[in-house]
């Protein structure tokens, strides 16, 4: 028990190797050590695979992942340089319809300037006026008043895409409303939403 044989037959023929057999010579050999040595080798070996492979893919995980981390940092760089790109191209869009907007105001005020230089009817530079405001201004009607002090009533001077009976018969009606509000006061008013604001007549009174 427990131990390796390597063990042969011979045939024995005395009347030569035509002959019959006559006996059987049995040979036992012990390979024992050389069976033990294979094992131990073949652990050896198989020990040495297993533990290189490990390192071959270590090494491979290592620079696999370095080589992700690179690729993706990369990336994010590439990323961030669009959106630095696409911003700094949006802004450049921006200043250069700012300039645009500001070189259509300059020609607006130069044009308004010839306008009042051109004639000195009041209502014939009042619609220059208008008219040159419609274009800076992205509103789609525009009204002037002129107080009457002695009255105290406002009176229509000149409109623009407005009913202009309808105009004066508002203003006869209200009283002033709203303007009287920016004479008193002195400043600015604006309305986001005249169509909801309970201090404004219907819209629909001054469109024919």
């Amino acid at each position: 028990e427990n131990r390796d044989f390597i063990t042969s037959y011979i045939p024995v023929r005395p009347g030569g190797l035509e002959g019959p057999v006559e006996a059987v010579f049995e040979l036992y050999n012990d390979v024992t050590p050389v069976i033990q040595r294979m094992d131990s080798t073949q652990g050896t070996v198989t020990a040495g695979v297993i533990l290189i492979s490990g390192l071959l893919y270590g090494a491979l995980f290592f620079i696999v992942r370095r080589a992700d981390r690179t690729i993706k940092q990369q990336d994010s760089q590439a990323r961030q340089y669009l959106r630095e790109l696409e911003s700094e191209v949006s802004e450049r869009k921006r200043a250069e319809k700012e300039v645009q907007r500001n070189l259509e105001r300059v020609r607006a005020l130069y044009e308004i300037g010839l306008t009042i230089t051109s004639t000195l009817d009041l209502r014939t530079i009042l619609d220059g006026l208008l008219e040159k405001i419609d274009l800076l201004l992205p509103y789609s009607a525009s009204l002037l008043a002129l107080l009457n002090r002695e009255s105290g009533t406002f009176e229509r001077l000149t409109v623009r895409n407005l009913d202009e009976k309808a105009v004066q018969a508002t203003l006869e009606r209200s009283g002033g409303g709203l303007r009287r509000i920016v004479l008193e006061s002195k400043a600015p008013l604006a309305i986001r939403n005249v169509q909801k604001d309970s201090r404004m007549p219907p819209v629909s009174e001054f469109f024919t």
